[in-house]
């Protein structure tokens, strides 16, 4: 090998490296998540996914003067839910999944989407009547029951404080 294609494929190695970093600089959370954040993120504005990184958030503290836990999330999703409606899952993590036994949600939520989205943005109330309590840690999940079968498109852990 010369030293002139030796030089090349170097250079060609450089660049497709750096191609490769700013894409994944680039690309948001992977596909299968869900990021919380404590207040509503503009998906519009240039800076958001350096946003969602510095205000992404696994614990999350009550207001001193509101009742609730305010959740804002995005979820990526691992495939497009293929329905207008999915559900937002909190399962008590504390208690262990036993094998062939449905588990119990805590709480859910259904909402709207469309069909064809990977991306869900939104936000929920979390309220002690619900059976959130303060440090309970609880499995966040965004499903769909397909046949009575639980598809799991995003999930995360969450604690509240």
């Amino acid at each position: 090998m010369t030293h002139s294609s030796f030089a090349t494929k170097i250079r060609s190695m450089v660049c497709a490296l750096a191609v490769l970093a700013c894409t994944s600089a680039l690309a948001g959370p992977p596909a299968g998540s869900i990021v919380i954040t404590e207040r509503q993120l503009n998906p519009k504005i240039h800076s958001f996914q350096e946003d969602l990184r510095t205000e992404a958030r696994k614990v999350l503290s009550k207001k001193p003067e509101l009742e609730n836990w305010k959740v804002f999330f995005i979820a990526y999703l691992k495939k497009a839910a293929g329905d207008s409606k999915v559900n937002v899952v909190f399962y008590d993590a504390a208690q262990p999944n036993k094998p062939g036994q449905p588990r119990e949600p805590i709480h859910f939520a259904e909402i709207g989407t469309a069909t064809d989205t990977k991306v869900l943005m939104s936000s929920l109330d979390l309220r002690p009547d619900q059976g959130f309590k303060e440090g309970g840690k609880y499995q966040v999940m965004i499903t769909r029951l397909i046949n009575g079968k639980e598809e799991i498109y995003a999930k995360t852990m969450l604690e509240l404080k």
